[in-house]
């Protein structure tokens, strides 16, 4: 949980400049750590009004949305966000892992948190799937092996 002097340091940087991407962003954020979905997702509307581009308000929209059980297809999207269901991104991973091989000309290891961020980050995508259920999915898997540690390798040895 994350202290209340967060939630009024944001709301006071908010006062100041009521658009501003990043606090909003983080404000949001706050809430939902402290798991106040109903409150996050309020603040992620008003954001995403103000910033439709922006992934941050997209980020807590998605969260907000995922974790009060309501489906983001029915949200009012301006535009379409690229939304990845686990299965493609597990797919995007594992394109990701044979690139990363085939640059290296060995088997590379990856981080699972890294995987989870990495392979969407320049292509302005976003998970509709919590880190725990990432980290889940890619472990069963079989394409994958993971370390006890959460290294992430090809599990076939790709020919390089």
């Amino acid at each position: 949980m994350v202290g209340s002097w967060e939630i009024e340091y944001c709301l006071e940087r908010l006062n100041r400049n009521p658009e501003d991407d990043y606090i909003l962003w983080r404000l949001g954020d706050v809430y939902l750590q402290n798991k106040n979905y109903q409150k996050a997702l309020e603040i992620g509307k008003y954001h995403y009004e103000i910033h439709p581009d922006s992934p941050n308000a997209i980020d807590t929209l998605l969260k907000s949305l995922e974790r009060l059980g309501e489906p983001v297809e029915t949200f009012p999207w301006k535009g379409n966000p690229k939304i990845l269901k686990i299965e493609d991104a597990l797919n995007i991973v594992y394109e990701y892992m044979l690139q990363k091989s085939h640059k290296r000309g060995r088997k590379k290891k990856v981080h699972f948190l890294d995987l989870y961020s990495y392979p969407f980050h320049d292509k302005n995508l976003f998970l509709l799937f919590s880190i725990d259920h990432f980290e889940e999915r890619i472990r069963n898997d079989e394409r994958f092996l993971v370390s006890i540690e959460g290294d992430v390798s090809l599990k076939n040895d790709v020919k390089l």
